[in-house]
């Protein structure tokens, strides 16, 4: 955050409180009665410009965004009063961190997603190798 608006952090700790929150029990006479509702798995999407900015993250999952990278730069692209042509290079920086995490995991454009919690699998093959390979 030292580097980028201090609303995005406070987003982030705010959706956590949330999700901690959800989950209580015994605190009916502040949430009306509402059930329990836990949360099993809470991702991160972290634009880190600064190198090592996401190593407390663990290794993350790579998400495919090759074909919707263009449509990503121009929807922030939109926001011209955060970004006017002075800081359109934020724009080639967004779109560098999508080529790198996608090429790393062999992809065009990718966006890597966190989980403070170990993600498991069944069916490591699948994972490892796709889901095409799978008989159906």
């Amino acid at each position: 955050t030292p580097m980028a608006s201090p609303d995005h952090w406070q987003t982030a700790q705010i959706t956590d409180a949330a999700v901690f929150y959800s989950r209580l029990t015994k605190w009916d006479e502040h949430f009306a009665d509402l059930p329990v509702h836990k949360i099993q798995r809470q991702l991160y999407y972290h634009l880190a410009f600064e190198a090592g900015a996401t190593e407390h993250f663990g290794v993350p999952v790579v998400q495919d965004i090759s074909s919707t990278l263009a449509q990503k730069l121009e929807s922030i692209g939109c926001y011209k009063t955060q970004f006017p042509p002075e800081k359109s290079h934020v724009l080639e920086r967004v779109r560098s961190l999508a080529v790198s995490a996608g090429m790393a995991a062999g992809f065009v454009a990718g966006e890597r997603i966190f989980s403070l919690q170990a993600v498991g699998t069944d069916d490591i093959m699948r994972v490892a190798l796709g889901d095409s390979t799978q008989k159906k």
